[in-house]
């Protein structure tokens, strides 16, 4: 009978012993955690629009619409099979091009930014549209191909739908089209761009743009029309 109380009493301080450790452990990472948060530099946003420590962004070859001597320039790191990309060209492009662009203010830059995982089929598409010559021509293609056509489109649908010239498209697709993709999303990875669409906004400078914000993800028209104005302002 003593051995069994002995038993007994010696079960409930092993019990107490463990849950007290447990305690403690749990305690521990919760203040390990709380002290990474508190260390974290605080991200500044509002509605979307993150500002950043400067960052340079190359424009290279890159598609763009607008003047050189725009004051700032929008790099857009996009997936044609992005459904939310799809929305941004259809939805938003259009206001930030008829109120920033037409007037010389804001240079838009593309950057071919296909997810892999998310979407295997797109950097197929991104390198026949990196080939597709005059900008306006790639510009029209990016406004005009709905997401369900994509699967569909090849090098000699869009020779036939376009006004490509055939000999410099299909030169461009089987020598340089994957080496202009692939150099994009290095750079895109070197600025941190994780998802589409990544737009980053800034100054632009002799075929540089010196972003200052980031906007990530789909967002209203306006939250890019404030930024953008924000940063007019700043550069007046």
């Amino acid at each position: 009978m003593g051995q069994k109380r002995f038993d007994t009493r010696r079960v409930i301080e092993v019990t107490a012993t463990v849950a007290i450790l447990s305690l403690t452990i749990a305690a521990v990472v919760i203040v390990a955690q709380w002290r990474r948060e508190a260390a974290r530099p605080p991200a500044t946003e509002t509605k979307g629009a993150e500002v950043i420590d400067p960052l340079d962004i190359d424009i290279g070859a890159s598609p763009v619409n607008g003047p050189a001597s725009a004051k700032l320039g929008l790099v857009m790191f996009m997936d044609v099979e992005c459904p939310f990309c799809d929305r941004w060209v259809k939805r938003v492009l259009p206001g930030i091009r008829g109120r920033f662009v037409d007037s010389g203010e804001v240079q838009l830059i593309y950057k071919h930014f296909p997810l892999d995982e998310l979407h295997p089929d797109a950097r197929r598409v991104h390198v026949l549209t990196a080939c597709a010559t005059p900008v306006a021509e790639f510009w029209r293609l990016q406004a005009t191909m709905p997401i369900s056509v994509l699967p569909t489109v090849t090098a000699e649908s869009m020779i036939r739908d376009s006004s490509l010239d055939r000999r410099l498209f299909l030169n461009c697709v089987k020598n340089e089209g994957s080496a202009i993709v692939e150099a994009d999303i290095r750079q895109g990875q070197n600025v941190g761009v994780t998802a589409t669409p990544t737009i980053f906004l800034g100054a632009l400078d002799k075929g540089v743009v010196r972003a200052s914000r980031r906007i990530a993800g789909f967002w209203p028209t306006a939250v890019y029309e404030e930024a953008l104005s924000d940063l007019l302002q700043q550069a007046r």
